[in-house]
């Protein structure tokens, strides 16, 4: 509704249900972003999946086993 154009409202979609995903899963929104930010080189249509909120802890888990992922918080 106050986008500028159709695609900005369409972008603002995806990130705000990314978000919204986030919180219905108890995940911190802020640390899911961020960590998608940092693997953001990683990440394309063929695994997209592994990457969505529920998914991303596991895939990051699979780049260094023994690291996992920064947000122990939950």
């Amino acid at each position: 509704m106050f986008y500028k154009t159709l695609n900005g409202a369409r972008f603002a979609g995806y990130i705000q249900s990314l978000i919204y995903s986030s919180g219905q899963n108890d995940i911190n929104p802020y640390d899911y972003l961020h960590q998608i930010l940092l693997h953001q080189h990683l990440i394309n249509k063929n695994n997209a999946d592994q990457w969505l909120p529920w998914h991303y802890k596991t895939a990051i888990q699979r780049l260094d086993p023994g690291k996992g992922c920064q947000d122990d918080s939950s």
